[in-house]
C-alpha cells in the first residue's frame, strides 16, 4: 500500500472513531493526518500552524502540471463581487500569456459556481474547504472578509506549490489586469526565490501600509521561499487587521512584507515600472513619461506589464468608481489608454455572464462614487487635453452671436478648453454644424429633454425655458461625456483674459458660484449668486444640487419676481446652496463676474487699463456679464434695456467697445454660413424704444469719452 494511501485509511479510521457531537475534533484530526507526512527519505516534513516548513508535499491524486519554466503560474482568490473582475484579469493572461495556469480559490458559493459553469480555459478552481485548516478556522471569525482574504493568500501560495508539480506560483489579486506578456516578470526574477513589487508611493504611505504591495507577490518552490511563505502565514494568522497598528509596525497582510529582504535570500525587488503599476504610483504621487508607441503602453521606457485597479466600484455595465476612496484628477492619457481597455473588458465579462444579478454589482449607491466614470459610447468621447476648462452653454436663433463671441474669446485667451453649446432651435444648431468649430461639442435639445421638460415648455418664454433647462444640461454633460468638472456660462458673458484663475480658485471645492455683488434691494429680489456663470464637479454633491435645482426649477421658473417666495427665475434659488450644501465655492474676485450691476449701476469701482490688461480695482477683469443687452443689427445696440444708466468712459472705452468690436468681427465670421439671413440672429425689438442706445459708427470718429448717447 502506497504512502497517500495508508494516510488516507488512518484519516478516515480518525473520522470513525469520533461521535457526531466531536465533529470538530475528528475533522481537525483528520485533515491534521492528511497534511502530516514525510517525504523523500523523511527529510521532508510539514508542521501544521506557523510552524518551519522544510518542503511541502506532492498530492498525487491532483493532476499535475508540467514543470515548463516558460509555464506561467498564477493564483488569485475572488468573491462575488469580484467576479467580474477575476474574469477580466483571467482575459488579459488569454491575450498576453502563451501558457499560464491559474488557479482561483473562490470564498462563496455564488463565486465557486458561477465560475466552475464557465469551463475557463487553464484554470483551476478551488474551493476555500482545501485550503482552511484549524488555525484558519479559528481565526476566520473575528476578521472582515478582506481581511481573511489578506490571512488565505500565504495558504493559497503554499497549497498551489504543495499540490502540484510547478517551480513557481505568482500570486495576483484578481483586480490586476495584463497589458502585456508576463514573461518579462519572469526574467526579472531568474536567479531569484522571491518577487516583490515596491510601492512606489509617499515616504508616510509607506512607512504605515508598507514598502511593497501585497497585491502582486511571487514565490519559488525551494527552500528559502518556503520558509518565507511560513514566516508570513504565521505572522497573518497571529494579526490581519485593515486598521494600520503603528505601534506594531503593521498593517493586514501588506507590512509584514518590509521584513522579507531582510530576513530572506533571494529576494528581487522589481525595477520595472510597469509591473504592478497603480493608482498610487502612476496617477498620482508621480512625475513619470507615459505614453504609447506601436501600441503598448510605456512608463518611461519599461512597457506596462500589468496594472492594479484597486478600489474601483462597479455600479452596472456603464459606470464605474475610478477611485473609491476620493476624487483623483487621472491623465486622459491613462484613463484613456490603460482604465478604458480594462473597463471595456470588465463589460466584456458581464455581457459572458448575461447576469441580471444585481448582488454581484457594487453596494454603494452610484451617488456616492469619488471618482465616477461612465462609459461612453464613441460619439460621446472628446478628445481633451488635461487641464483643459469646460464650458457649456445654452443658445437660441437671437443669442447665437453672443454665443460664438463667447466661444471666440475663450479661444483667444487660452487653447486648453472645450465648450459644450446645448441648441434650443433648429437654426441654431443647424448653422453651428456648418461652421465645425474647434473645441466645440453641439447638443440638440432633444437629447435632454424629458416629458418633464417637454410639460413646462410651452408654458415658459424662451428665456424662462433656457433658465430651466441649465441643470439638465450640466447634469447631461457630467454623466454623458469624461470630463471632471463643466462651468455654466450665460452666452452673453466675454472672456477678457485667461480664465485659468477661475480654476485654481475652484480646486478643493464641488461647486463654484459668483456673488452678484448687486445693490441690497436687487439681490433681495433677484438673488445673491449668479445663476449665469455657476460650476459643478463630478461629484456625488453636485449631483445633489443639480437634482434640487432642477426640480425647483421644473416648479416654478419665470420672470417675475417673488421675494415673498424667494424666488426670481432660476437664480434666487442659488441663495440656499450655502446653507444646504458643501463643498461651495464663493467668488469673490472682482474681475470675474463683472457685470453692469456691480460695475456700471453705482459705478463704485475703479476701472482702467495697464499694460493691455483691464482692471476692476486692483483684481484683473477675466469675464465680462453683458446681460440685458440688445444687438438690433450689424451696429445698433441697447446697452442695457431695463432702465438709463451712465456708462462712463473707462468702461466704454475698455470694456464694452471691445465686446462690441468682437461682436462685429463674429457676424462677419457667420455671413458666409447665413448669408442674407443674418437679420434672422438679431433682436425683433423695438428699437423706437431703446434705453441705452449705442451705435457703433460711434467707434469711426474720435476715442469715445463720454456717457451712452441716446436714440430718440
Amino acid at each position: 500500500m502506497s504512502r497517500e494511501n495508508f494516510i488516507t485509511k488512518v484519516a478516515n479510521y480518525i473520522k470513525n472513531i469520533f461521535t457526531d457531537e466531536e465533529t470538530d475534533i475528528k475533522e481537525d484530526l483528520a485533515s491534521d493526518v492528511q497534511l502530516y507526512f514525510t517525504y523523500e527519505n523523511n527529510e521532508s516534513k510539514h508542521i501544521l500552524d506557523g510552524v518551519e516548513t522544510q518542503e511541502f508535499s506532492r498530492n498525487l491524486e491532483q493532476e499535475q502540471v508540467s514543470k515548463d519554466p516558460a509555464l506561467h503560474h498564477f493564483c488569485t482568490i475572488v468573491g462575488k463581487e469580484y467576479l467580474f473582475k477575476v474574469l477580466a484579469f483571467h482575459q488579459s493572461l488569454q491575450k498576453n500569456s502563451d501558457s499560464f495556469k491559474l488557479w482561483i480559490c473562490c470564498i462563496d458559493e455564488i463565486a465557486y459556481v458561477s465560475l466552475s459553469g464557465m469551463e475557463l480555459d487553464s484554470v483551476e478552481i478551488i474551493t476555500l474547504d482545501k485550503i482552511e485548516d484549524r488555525a484558519l478556522l479559528k481565526v476566520k471569525g473575528d476578521r472582515k472578509t478582506n481581511e481573511y482574504c489578506w490571512t488565505l493568500k500565504a495558504p493559497l501560495i503554499q497549497y498551489v506549490l504543495d499540490n502540484y508539480g510547478v517551480n513557481d506560483c505568482i500570486y495576483c489579486d484578481s483586480d490586476i489586469y495584463f497589458f502585456s506578456d508576463p514573461s518579462q516578470i519572469y526574467h526579472e526574477w531568474e536567479g531569484y526565490s522571491i518577487f516583490l513589487c515596491p510601492q512606489r508611493d509617499l515616504e508616510w504611505v509607506e512607512n504605515m501600509y508598507g514598502k511593497y504591495q501585497a497585491g502582486l507577490i511571487g514565490f519559488k518552490n525551494d527552500e528559502n521561499a518556503r520558509k518565507c511563505l511560513t514566516f508570513w502565514r504565521s505572522k497573518c494568522l497571529e494579526w490581519c487587521s485593515g486598521t494600520p497598528d503603528t505601534d506594531n509596525n503593521r498593517f493586514g497582510d501588506q507590512k509584514y512584507i518590509d521584513e522579507f529582504p531582510l530576513m530572506f535570500e533571494g529576494v528581487k525587488i522589481s525595477e520595472n515600472l510597469g509591473v504592478d503599476a497603480a493608482p498610487w504610483n502612476l496617477v498620482y504621487n508621480n512625475y513619470y513619461n507615459i505614453y504609447e508607441k506601436d501600441s503598448c503602453m510605456y512608463i518611461e521606457n519599461h512597457k506596462l506589464v500589468a496594472f492594479h485597479f484597486a478600489c474601483i466600484n462597479i455600479f452596472n455595465d456603464s459606470e464605474f468608481d475610478l477611485w473609491n476612496f476620493n476624487y483623483i484628477p487621472i491623465q486622459s492619457i491613462i484613463k484613456n489608454k490603460i482604465y478604458l481597455p480594462y473597463l471595456t473588458a470588465i463589460r466584456e465579462c458581464i455581457d459572458k455572464m448575461k447576469s441580471s444579478m444585481n448582488f454581484l454589482y457594487s453596494k454603494t449607491d452610484v451617488t456616492e462614487a469619488k471618482t465616477y466614470y461612465k462609459y461612453l459610447l464613441p460619439k460621446y468621447r472628446v478628445d481633451i487635453e488635461d487641464d483643459s476648462y469646460c464650458f457649456c452653454t445654452i443658445v437660441s436663433k437671437e443669442y447665437l452671436i453672443r454665443g460664438l463671441t463667447l466661444y471666440y474669446s475663450m479661444k483667444k485667451n487660452t487653447e486648453k478648453f472645450h465648450f459644450w453649446m446645448c441648441c434650443v432651435d433648429d437654426i441654431s444648431y443647424s448653422t453651428l454644424s456648418n461652421m465645425e468649430l474647434e473645441n466645440v461639442t453641439l447638443i440638440p435639445l432633444q437629447d435632454i429633454e424629458d416629458d418633464e421638460i417637454r410639460a413646462v415648455k410651452e408654458k415658459r418664454d424662451m428665456n424662462e425655458f433656457c433658465w430651466t433647462l441649465k441643470a439638465p444640461l450640466v447634469d447631461y454633460i457630467l454623466k454623458n461625456f469624461d470630463i471632471d468638472g463643466v462651468i455654466y456660462c450665460d452666452a452673453d458673458l466675454f472672456f477678457f483674459d485667461d480664465p485659468k484663475t477661475i480654476f485654481e480658485n475652484w480646486k478643493g471645492y464641488y461647486i463654484y458660484i459668483c456673488r452678484q455683488r448687486g445693490a441690497s434691494e436687487l439681490e433681495r429680489v433677484h438673488g445673491g449668486f449668479q445663476a449665469g456663470f455657476i460650476g459643478f464637479k463630478k461629484e456625488a454633491e453636485s449631483f445633489r444640487v443639480l437634482d434640487w435645482w432642477r426640480k425647483k426649477c421644473i416648479e416654478w421658473c419665470f420672470d417675475d419676481p417673488q421675494p415673498e417666495f424667494e424666488r426670481w427665475g432660476d437664480q434666487k434659488y442659488l441663495d440656499e446652496i450655502p446653507m444646504k450644501f458643501i463643498g461651495i465655492k464663493i467668488e469673490n474676485n472682482l474681475g470675474i463676474n463683472a457685470a453692469p450691476w456691480n460695475v456700471v449701476f453705482n459705478n463704485d469701482y475703479k476701472i482702467e487699463k495697464i499694460n493691455d490688461k483691464v482692471y476692476v480695482e486692483n483684481d484683473e477683469l477675466i469675464f465680462y456679464h453683458f446681460g440685458s443687452m440688445v444687438f438690433y443689427n450689424e451696429n445698433e445696440y441697447d446697452l442695457w434695456k431695463l432702465r438709463p444708466l451712465t456708462f462712463n468712459g473707462n468702461i466704454i472705452n475698455n470694456i464694452y467697445i471691445p465686446y462690441i468690436n468682437a461682436v462685429r468681427d463674429t457676424t462677419q465670421k457667420l455671413k458666409p454660413y447665413v448669408g442674407s439671413y443674418i437679420e434672422e440672429f438679431y433682436s425683433n425689438n423695438d428699437i423706437n424704444k431703446v434705453v441705452n442706445y449705442f451705435n457703433s459708427k460711434f467707434l469711426q470718429s474720435e476715442e469715445v469719452d463720454y456717457g451712452c448717447r441716446r436714440k430718440f
